[in-house]
């Protein structure tokens, strides 16, 4: 179980709601900025977030993606 605002992991139901409840980034989302990232990096983000198609994606079609994900 991951925090939906920090995603850090949790190994109880009762630890989670309880950190959800005072999570910083509850009010101040995570924002990570694409365009820093090298190109295999996203590569190898998306790679593990199970993007398919993701070893034949262009740099930006990358991006959309992990963005997509996010959502």
């Amino acid at each position: 179980m991951k925090c939906p605002y920090c995603k850090i992991e949790y190994n109880s139901l009762l630890t989670l709601n309880v950190h959800k409840e005072n999570c910083f980034y509850k009010d101040n989302p995570i924002q990570v900025d694409y365009d820093a990232i090298p190109y295999y990096d996203l590569k190898s983000m998306a790679m593990t977030k199970g993007i398919k198609g993701a070893t034949n994606m262009k740099k930006t079609e990358l991006i959309d993606a992990l963005k997509e994900m996010e959502d």
